[in-house]
């Protein structure tokens, strides 16, 4: 060995110093040896700093060589000592090992040449124990600051470990609190700790094994377990080592993707329907309802009628529902009470509850912000709500509806699939019915799923609430047992968006004789020859186009003449509805305008607040609204 050393040479008789030094520098050539002879010499060297290595004598005049170990393993602790003695026995050579002594060479001739050897040795474990520990404190550090939850645990469930991340995750305020639990008390379900065992029993192994977890608090958060066993060299299961990852937030995201391919999915296939079936349905309503008024009308052929656009209602709120849950409807949003909504929903389901033996409860919170919503959407979602909670409890029971103010904060957002943090108005719910399983709950917003029998209900009730509340950009949640009742939340923005003003819709009386001349443009023949019959019926004066390019040709001959366009949006020759009025509307400023449409996913911006003179009319439509409508805008 070349490398300079400082060893410290403890002995009080100078020869066998000499005779030591000697086989130091034969081995090694660049040694520097600080001889000691007394007490003294020993404390300023102490004083002066460490050494690599020290030698010393067992008997000394003023000190034996265990209190020397004591006392430079008291100052440099992990400077190996070794004792050159000439005297001693087996016996304090075992208690000087127990103490720290490295080696243990006797002072004769045939030793003298080992020193230097017992040196060399020394130096060397002295060295893999400073690797070791710089290992372990590598280890220590990585095992406490890593961003995954580490542990480990005995086959029994005895938590041996855990890092600062596992702590934090499960929401324990020390290590001690969570050491203190077993691992199966952490697990949500019981058997998910079992199926665990039996994997690693079985493979040794674990690999991303996903399960829930319960938190300190009580709340549960999905993770994700990577762990292993660990086996002495006899093959005994030692323990069990591993990470926890908290996936929560990316299985909720995962879950929102999936609820909203759902929704488009179904929501692709109601817009490809929407515009014409709604033509179709115009037509069937239009004619049924200007039939309806002819006072001539046999009894038995008007209840034929009634029914027949009654059966076009209900399919224009299926259509109505499929848009609306899709969020392709357009609203018309503006400052709301819930509770004075709530308040109407109930009055008019009260009797039919009382009917049914379910006692109605309203805890309506004073004081409750405004929400900036679309009124009639609104009131839909609460009968969808209310109705839902109502058909749960076939034996009665008692629905309670709830509403309060809350502020939700970043932990709980975190939590919660769709939550965000601030400040939101929160509708409660609940029923006391036969509640759901975990499949149900799953599947409960899913566009035609429900557990009523075949054709009581179309699936789509609580599925139009889902579209209703992400249109509003709130979210719901849900908490069910079988044989508990459900409790389903939704939070709302509280308002603090400026009012939207929206026109009345106007009333029946609003409706006399028409004045003026309408050009119809639209190109299906039967709801423009529908169209005519209406606007005539009520005395207005019609042209018709059949499209953008039809009316665009004509409209130098009846600019003049023309009060108010009535429009499809679609148009098939490329010009749309709302761009044909624009056009219009550059040359005659004072035009009114009404669009009609079934569908209104490519509807501009501009139409959800239409400038005065335009108006939206949504298909299919009745007689008497059309002629408001016309009114209205006429009148503006």
């Amino acid at each position: 060995m070349n490398q300079a050393l400082n060893i410290l040479l403890i002995d009080d008789n100078p020869d066998d110093r000499a005779l030591a030094i000697r086989e130091l520098r034969r081995e090694f050539p660049g040694v520097c040896v600080r001889q000691i002879a007394d007490s003294m010499g020993l404390t300023l060297a102490i004083e002066m700093g460490d050494c690599d290595c020290v030698i010393t004598d067992y008997q000394l005049r003023w000190m034996d060589g265990l209190a020397v170990l004591s006392t430079i393993k008291a100052n440099w602790p992990e400077c190996p000592v070794i004792m050159f003695t000439g005297t001693g026995s087996e016996e304090i050579a075992v208690e000087a090992m127990k103490a720290g002594l490295d080696d243990y060479v006797l002072k004769s001739a045939k030793h003298y040449r080992r020193l230097a050897g017992a040196v060399g040795k020394a130096l060397e474990r002295a060295s893999q124990r400073r690797a070791l520990r710089e290992l372990e404190a590598n280890y220590r550090a990585l095992f406490a600051e890593v961003p995954s939850g580490l542990y480990k645990t005995t086959p029994a469930g005895r938590i041996l470990d855990a890092n600062a991340t596992l702590i934090q995750m499960l929401g324990h305020g020390d290590r001690e609190a969570l050491l203190s639990l077993n691992a199966a008390e952490l697990y949500a379900e019981p058997a998910e700790r079992r199926r665990w065992q039996a994997l690693m029993e079985r493979d040794g192994v674990v690999r991303h094994f996903e399960t829930r977890l319960r938190r300190s608090d009580g709340t549960l958060i999905w993770v994700e377990d990577n762990s292993r066993a660990v086996c002495n060299t006899k093959g005994e299961m030692l323990y069990y080592e591993g990470s926890l990852e908290d996936i929560s937030e990316r299985l909720n995201l995962e879950s929102q993707l999936l609820q909203a391919q759902k929704m488009e999915s179904v929501g692709k296939l109601a817009a490809g329907i929407a515009h014409d079936f709604n033509n179709v349905l115009t037509v069937i309503k239009g004619h049924t309802d200007l039939l309806l008024r002819d006072g001539r009308m046999p009894l038995e052929l008007a209840d034929s009628l009634r029914k027949i656009s009654s059966a076009a209602d209900r399919a224009a709120n299926v259509t109505h529902q499929l848009l609306t849950f899709s969020q392709r409807q357009t609203m018309q949003r503006q400052e709301l009470d819930l509770n004075q909504t709530i308040r109407g929903v109930v009055a008019e389901m009260e009797a039919g509850l009382r009917a049914d033996k379910i006692l109605l409860r309203l805890e309506l919170s004073e004081g409750l912000p405004a929400i900036h919503a679309d009124a009639n959407m609104m009131g839909q979602m609460v009968a969808n709500l209310a109705a839902n909670a109502h058909d749960a409890m076939r034996e009665g029971g008692t629905l309670w509806i709830r509403t309060e103010s809350i502020e939700v904060d970043a932990s709980y957002a975190k939590q919660h699939p769709d939550a965000r943090a601030g400040a939101f108005v929160c509708l409660n719910v609940s029923d006391s019915g036969r509640g759901m399983d975990p499949e149900m709950m799953r599947r409960i917003f899913d566009p035609f799923f429900s557990t009523k029998e075949v054709g009581k209900g179309s699936g789509l009730g609580l599925t139009t609430v889902y579209g209703i509340i992400h249109l509003h950009q709130g979210w719901t949640e849900v908490i069910s047992q079988v044989g508990q009742g459900t409790l389903l939340k939704v939070f709302l923005p509280a308002k603090f968006e400026p009012d939207v003003h929206t026109p009345d819709a106007g009333t029946a009386e609003q409706i006399h004789a028409g004045a003026g001349t309408i050009l119809v443009v639209e190109d299906e023949p039967e709801l423009r020859l529908l169209a005519r019959q209406i606007l005539e019926y009520y005395g207005y004066r019609v042209l018709e186009a059949s499209g953008s390019a039809a009316a665009l040709e004509a409209w130098p001959r009846y600019a003049q003449e023309v009060d108010l366009l009535l429009t499809d949006m679609v148009m098939p020759e490329g010009v749309t509805g709302w761009e044909l009025a624009t056009k219009l509307r550059e040359q005659k400023p004072d035009l009114r305008v009404i669009c009609t449409s079934g569908y209104n996913e490519n509807l501009p911006a501009e139409a959800s607040s239409p400038p005065r003179g335009v108006q939206l009319v949504h298909k299919p439509f009745e007689p008497q609204g059309l002629a408001i409508a016309v009114r209205e805008c006429l009148d503006a």
